[in-house]
């Protein structure tokens, strides 16, 4: 029950946070010695995109084309530029943003576990997410528009678990603006299941739930229009 959840606890033992802060880190360091960057998240992404968006007469006739129509993708590749195309900056960043991820993991996790399984999860799951499996690919940790979204949409699903809809629906907006392909996919299956648990468990969040559909419909109008 959302009531039962520990939204503001001041009784979690500093060690788990700390624990999960350097363990997030170190896993983060290990997976990027031991599998490298996302070489080809580097070359599409970062390098590829900034070239679309620099001479865009090149893809007019090709379905490239179809990428200088979402200005989410302008603005995102534009502004970070400097950290997208220097190898250097992206490794630091690609760490720092991994690390990042399994911290917002852990806030998810640990809001039905206790903090010490919250931990260990998560760090397992990070071990075993950025390592490398036969006939799976992309593994690898990296800066990129899809990893921004990724994180901006475990910051959505943090925020309406803890019942603060209004900043995940526009975090939610924002990962659609990133990459909607990606994060349509993972609103569609969330969506559903937490909408039904809260007309079930919290009818009075419901008004509150719905509005904050409002700035995810205008980032799919936006994008598609």
């Amino acid at each position: 029950h959302y009531d039962h959840m520990p939204v503001n606890d001041s009784h979690e033992p500093l060690r788990s946070l700390l624990l999960v802060v350097l363990g997030a880190f170190t896993v983060s360091v290990f997976a990027l010695f031991a599998y490298g960057l996302n070489a080809d998240h580097y070359l599409t992404y970062n390098l590829l995109y900034k070239d679309i968006f620099l001479y865009p007469e090149k893809y007019e006739e090709t379905l490239l084309a179809i990428v200088l129509m979402s200005p989410g993708i302008k603005y995102f590749t534009i502004v970070l530029d400097p950290i997208l195309t220097n190898p250097m900056l992206m490794m630091v960043a690609a760490v720092l943003l991994n690390t990042f991820l399994l911290f917002i993991g852990y806030q998810i996790a640990k809001a039905y576990v206790k903090p010490t399984i919250a931990v260990f999860f998560v760090l397992v799951l990070g071990m075993l997410a950025n390592g490398y499996f036969i006939g799976i690919d992309n593994t690898q940790i990296s800066f990129d528009r899809k990893a921004v979204a990724t994180l901006v949409l475990l910051l959505s699903v943090a925020g309406l678990l803890r019942r603060k809809y209004w900043i995940g629906g526009l975090a939610a907006a924002i990962a659609l603006m990133l990459h909607t392909l990606d994060s349509f996919a993972v609103l569609c299956f969330f969506y559903p299941g937490f909408i039904i648990y809260t007309i079930r468990e919290n009818k009075t969040d419901v008004p509150r739930m719905i509005g904050s559909f409002a700035p995810v419909l205008a980032a799919l109008l936006f994008t598609l229009y």
